[in-house]
């Protein structure tokens, strides 16, 4: 076998190897990302694909889910007017009045003029000690139901699936998948 035929071989051992890896943190990123599902959307945005010179390249597809980026990396808490936020509202029951038995029935949360996203009672996490941000006209600090993130910069909020997918991952499991890809290369 020469150099080269040895070069090349490694290469896709070790690019097998990595597809394992990449499809294991993917399996373990979609069980975790059902904890903020809504439409599944950023769930199965979770992909990983062949790289430049032999890598893969493992993350969001934004295409897919063009919300990932904000989300994985934290933002502000903030008002979002009904009028952008229609459908979410729809699905959820917020400002839609439900209909039984041939009467119409409207809930107080039926005159919801907006969403604040990311504020008291959120299901997103939040970095540092509390999320921050405007309510009213008071600049006010609090913490969510998501939990505290190690991985979100302080006052911000987010679902940071992938870094927490990566250290929450076990390394002896990543190896075995590592393992089995690089001995079918």
């Amino acid at each position: 076998m020469s150099d080269r035929q040895a070069r090349r071989r490694l290469r896709e051992k070790m690019r097998r190897g990595l597809h394992r890896t990449a499809a294991e943190l993917t399996r373990e990123a979609k069980k975790r990302g059902q904890r903020h599902v809504d439409t599944g959307r950023l769930r199965q945005a979770v992909t990983y694909d062949d790289g430049p010179r032999g890598t893969v390249l493992w993350g969001y597809s934004l295409a897919d889910a063009p919300h990932a980026k904000p989300l994985e990396l934290g933002f502000r808490p903030h008002w979002v007017p009904a009028r952008y936020v229609g459908r979410w509202m729809q699905r959820h029951g917020v400002g839609v009045s439900r209909r039984a038995g041939g009467r119409v029935y409207k809930t107080i949360r039926a005159v919801a003029l907006g969403l604040y996203v990311g504020g008291p009672g959120s299901s997103l996490q939040y970095g540092g000690s509390a999320a921050s941000g405007r309510i009213g006209n008071r600049e006010d600090a609090w913490t969510t139901r998501g939990g505290r993130s190690r991985f979100l910069p302080a006052g911000k909020v987010g679902f940071p699936l992938l870094r927490e997918t990566v250290a929450g991952a076990s390394r002896t499991r990543l190896m075995a998948a590592f393992k089995r890809g690089w001995s079918r290369g």
